[in-house]
């Protein structure tokens, strides 16, 4: 996938559809409007724009960029626009937007947008606008209803409140896919390692996270799943850090340090708790993982 910081670099490729959106975890509504767009190119937007125009409100981040990237290039994006969302183009008029976009893109036939899109300075930018500019360019513009999940539109905000609750296996109902945390193994304290169980931690900047504690599920390097024991927490035995995510692979060995990956939290199994001593949480995770190895063959 080719991925283009600007409407400057946008200029250069030959886009002739284009879906437009911050796609946060890229659920099945935003699949459907890529698909409109014949997955050919993508626009969307770093930051969030309610993390630049009011941080303290900004949504948890389902997919950080390096896991959109990621997930559009599974799909089969062939460019990427990425443009920056700071004062200027928080500033930019709708009308102003459009004349940008068209300059950049003057073969565009076909926009693909939500029902619900909105853009332009304290979002302006209405479908009804976006229709007249397209009709006067004689681009075909698709704005589909919203995709639904049992009668309930799908969205972002109704996928993050699953995830923080714990319910993982509708949100990857309505996500199309199952919910990951997508990064880079770093090292960590090496705790793991000290108790005969070492782990892989994870520096992601996906943000919305199910509740603390311990999982079974898997984690794919290459394109091949190992079944995994997750943990989801800030380590309260020891000095408690920020949260983390780290996880101990079944039938694995090698160096996984800066390799890239996918956790898959499928089940739920224990909450985090605060243990009296380091040889008692060594206890408590081979249990885990004796249980993990009889549900492994089910998540793998």
């Amino acid at each position: 996938m080719n991925l283009c910081r600007s409407f400057a670099e946008a200029a250069d490729r030959d886009i002739h559809a284009l879906a437009l959106g911050f796609f946060d975890g890229l659920h099945r509504g935003h699949q459907h409007v890529i698909a409109n767009a014949d997955h050919d190119s993508v626009l969307t937007f770093e930051p969030h724009p309610q993390a630049f125009l009011f941080p303290d409100q900004a949504p948890l981040l389902l997919t950080g960029l390096p896991h959109k990237l990621h997930d559009l290039a599974a799909l089969g994006v062939r460019h990427a626009v990425l443009l920056p969302f700071d004062r200027q183009m928080a500033r930019t008029t709708a009308e102003k937007f459009l004349q940008q976009l068209g300059d950049a893109c003057p073969k565009l036939q076909r926009i693909a947008v939500g029902a619900n899109w909105r853009f332009g300075h304290h979002r302006a930018g209405s479908l009804p606008l976006l229709r007249r500019w397209c009709a006067a360019r004689r681009i075909t513009l698709r704005a589909d209803a919203c995709v639904t999940h049992h009668g309930t539109p799908i969205s972002s905000s109704r996928i993050r409140e699953l995830i923080l609750s714990g319910q993982l296996s509708t949100a990857s109902e309505l996500l199309g896919k199952p919910y990951s945390l997508f990064g880079t193994i770093v090292s960590g304290r090496q705790l793991g390692r000290q108790l005969g169980f070492p782990t892989a931690n994870l520096d992601t900047l996906d943000q919305c996270l199910p509740p603390r504690g311990v999982y079974f599920g898997t984690v794919t390097i290459s394109n091949r799943p190992y079944p995994a024991a997750i943990n989801i927490g800030n380590q309260p035995t020891l000095a408690p850090q920020r949260t983390t995510v780290e996880a101990h692979l079944l039938n694995f060995s090698g160096d996984l340090y800066g390799v890239t990956v996918s956790v898959h939290p499928k089940q739920f199994w224990r909450a985090e708790q605060k243990f009296s001593s380091l040889s008692a949480l060594q206890t408590q995770i081979a249990q885990d993982l004796i249980a993990m190895e009889r549900f492994g063959n089910r998540v793998a």
